[in-house]
């Protein structure tokens, strides 16, 4: 018998969406999945040092958040029903002026990361400040992660030039040559954040290191505004200019584009992330996901950060983007349960380079998957499991989640994060914060 480190036996595995096998195991050597097969079969093939035998769940690719700021897990609930830049500018950057460090950044991605993962999320692109910092963390933890350090053309107490936002992405950069789980990125934060002489020099630099361009972009009407007094030109056609729309960019939100817009972003191969519920809560506007899609456009899904969601429940937004696309269109064959599934998993992948390793399950991909109980009264009963993932699965349902192999929940028990002490130390962070909140 051959010898692995795991050996998993649900009821079903989804081995992507719309795709289920019944009865099957899941063989994991050395963070790969090495066996895909009838169970029968993996009981005579197959013996593992750890072995899970799950009879009425559900095993699937582990989803990737596409967008978040995981740090602001501290802020959640600070200030809610404001408009976009009154939220912003009035209430969370006076707060992070006044208590961002790398222990706020860390403790914030702390509590996050054990949300995301009681709730499915094994992957996630995130971007905020000490990245060099957070990436050492992220790494105790397990998950899989892309960081990358927030660009401003203003000074800010926790980044006083961009010169020190490029020096910490290449602390960021030296950490990830030894990690096979986190990869850097840049963040030039938005179009009215930034200008053109630093856009410039991240288009350089980002050329230099191979990253990803994470940003958020056509988020408000007011940021084309100020782009088409200042440049006579829209966000889009600027920056494809200036050499940041391309395949390794990762547009978020997106809710007011063009013709243009779209045209170049299909030309160009990069993707967008939709965060539907943080975009309805700022009344941000709606991405028009499903054109985007239908023009070969790749769209991943993203929680945002929990200051403007409140939470990074990947279900909840899978849900939201598909209800608010059929009443958007006004077609109820808008952004089917499948086409919702495929944005949280290989969609994301994909967005981040990653669709080699990640967001399906198959021999020779990383072992990045996730278990759900489907023996409850939320989860029955279950005709189509790809329609019951996206419609009526709550987060709670995951069991288990495993990432390149490593196991971190294991029947709903976080095991490499102390939860009672982060509770504790969460509390301590809540007084300090609570002058600030609205």
């Amino acid at each position: 018998m051959q010898q692995v480190d795991t050996l998993i036996h649900p009821k079903q595995i989804l081995t992507q969406p719309g795709h289920v096998l019944h009865h099957h195991s899941l063989a994991v050597n050395g963070g790969k999945i090495v066996g895909l097969l009838p169970t029968s079969e993996a009981n005579q093939r197959f013996q593992a040092e750890n072995e899970y035998t799950l009879p009425e769940h559900l095993l699937m690719p582990g989803l990737v958040n596409a967008h978040t700021h995981i740090s602001m897990n501290l802020l959640k609930g600070l200030a809610d029903d404001l408009k976009l830049m009154t939220w912003l500018t009035d209430h969370i950057w006076p707060a992070e002026a006044a208590v961002i460090s790398p222990e706020f950044v860390n403790e914030g991605a702390l509590l996050a990361m054990a949300e995301m993962i009681r709730g499915g999320i094994t992957c996630f692109n995130d971007n905020y400040f000490y990245m060099d910092s957070l990436a050492e963390l992220v790494d105790q933890v397990g998950m899989r992660a892309v960081l990358a350090e927030c660009f401003f053309k203003f000074s800010t107490p926790w980044s006083p030039s961009a010169e020190a936002s490029f020096a910490r992405t290449e602390k960021l950069i030296d950490f990830c040559k030894t990690s096979t789980t986190i990869r850097a990125a840049v963040f030039p934060h938005a179009p009215y954040s930034t200008d053109i002489p630093l856009l410039t020099k991240i288009a350089a630099f980002a050329k230099k290191h191979d990253l990803l361009i994470h940003t958020h972009l056509l988020e408000s009407q007011m940021e084309i505004d100020e782009s088409l007094k200042e440049h006579g030109k829209r966000p889009i056609p600027l920056w494809h200019e200036l050499g940041l729309i391309g395949k390794k960019t990762i547009a978020v939100h997106m809710t007011h584009v063009d013709e243009t817009d779209l045209a170049l972003m299909q030309e160009s191969g990069a993707s967008v992330v939709h965060c539907p519920e943080s975009n309805m809560k700022l009344s941000s506007g709606v991405c028009p996901v499903q054109k985007m899609l239908d023009q070969g456009i790749n769209v991943a899904i993203g929680t945002d950060g929990a200051a403007s969601n409140n939470d990074l429940d990947l279900f909840g937004e899978m849900k939201s983007a598909a209800f608010l696309s059929k009443v958007f269109t006004d077609n109820p064959e808008s952004l089917n349960a499948q086409t919702v599934l495929e944005m949280a998993t290989i969609n994301g992948a994909k967005a981040l380079h990653w669709d080699n390793e990640i967001g399906s399950i198959e021999i020779g991909k990383a072992a990045d998957v996730i278990a759900l109980d489907l023996h409850n009264v939320e989860a029955m009963p279950c005709y189509n499991p790809t329609a019951q993932l996206v419609y009526a699965m709550p987060r709670s349902n995951v069991t288990h989640s495993w990432v390149n192999g490593r196991i971190l929940m294991n029947n709903r028990q976080l095991t490499t994060i102390d939860v009672p002490a982060l509770l504790k130390r969460t509390q301590v962070w809540q007084e300090k914060l609570k002058v600030h909140a609205k």
